[in-house]
């Protein structure tokens, strides 16, 4: 009903706040250090993504596939910041 509706669109606008900040920030983060730093620290999001997943949201389907692509954004997040 009309309570549903009125929970989907508080969820969708606190999503738009979380991304808003999100991007606001990156955009002061690449002001202040080198840029390759703060995108291989975005890089990261992937990663604690999957853990909020897990441990939030207790998610448990296509774990082994999911920790997988983690890793390899996480690798490369991790090789983009060490390799510059």
């Amino acid at each position: 009903g009309w309570t549903r509706i009125k929970r989907l669109l508080m969820a969708v606008g606190l999503a738009g706040v979380a991304i808003a900040i999100q991007n606001a920030s990156v955009n002061v983060a690449m002001d202040l250090e080198p840029v390759a730093y703060v995108m291989g620290l975005k890089r990261l999001m992937p990663a604690f993504a999957f853990l909020i997943g897990i441990v939030y949201f207790k998610e448990r389907q296509s774990l082994g596939k999911r920790f997988v692509a983690t890793v390899l954004m996480v690798a490369g997040a991790i090789a983009v910041t060490v390799f510059q």
